[in-house]
């Protein structure tokens, strides 16, 4: 959240939980939205992408998940300034090629959203571009796995348990 707060390029942040987060983050100056459908992860990004559509229509919108434990304000602004233009809505492949970390839909894009199991394929087969980054981009290396928590390669700028991180 203060990562996504502290770049440029982002006007709002909107978390999606399932439980009422905002209770541990009461300084976060965020939106916060309790799920409401369901749907697991799915059902959450089309509430907050809902409501982003709602409060800021001609706006893009990026989905992003919390387990980037690498991200940094200036990946998401090269990320946002760096997006193909033409009105493609475009998706970010994990490491391995078959996840997807981060979507970004443009304004008033109604594309519907296919997280989980082999998402990068399904993010292709409904329409998103894939953005090509180094294997090794923050924006890649996600922690669904014990091995991409193996693979991470900690900087000295990353400490999760902190309460002021560096990034």
């Amino acid at each position: 959240m203060r990562t996504l707060k502290r770049a440029a390029q982002v006007d709002e942040v909107i978390v999606v939980s399932d439980v009422a987060v905002q209770e541990h983050f009461p300084d976060a100056q965020v939106t916060f939205l309790v799920q409401q459908v369901g749907g697991g992860l799915n059902g959450a990004v089309r509430e907050g992408l809902a409501l982003a559509a709602r409060r800021s229509p001609h706006a893009p919108r990026l989905v992003i998940h919390a387990d980037l434990p690498g991200i940094n304000p200036q990946a998401v602004d090269s990320l946002l300034a760096d997006l193909p233009t033409g009105g493609k809505d475009v998706y970010i492949p994990d490491r391995a090629g078959t996840g997807t970390t981060a979507l970004t839909l443009r304004a008033g894009s109604r594309r519907p959203v296919g997280f989980g199991v082999g998402s990068a394929a399904r993010h292709l087969a409904l329409g998103y571009a894939p953005v090509r980054l180094p294997a090794d981009s923050v924006l890649r290396n996600d922690l669904d796995t014990l091995e991409n928590l193996r693979a991470l390669r900690w900087g000295s700028t990353i400490d999760l348990f902190s309460e002021n991180p560096a990034a």
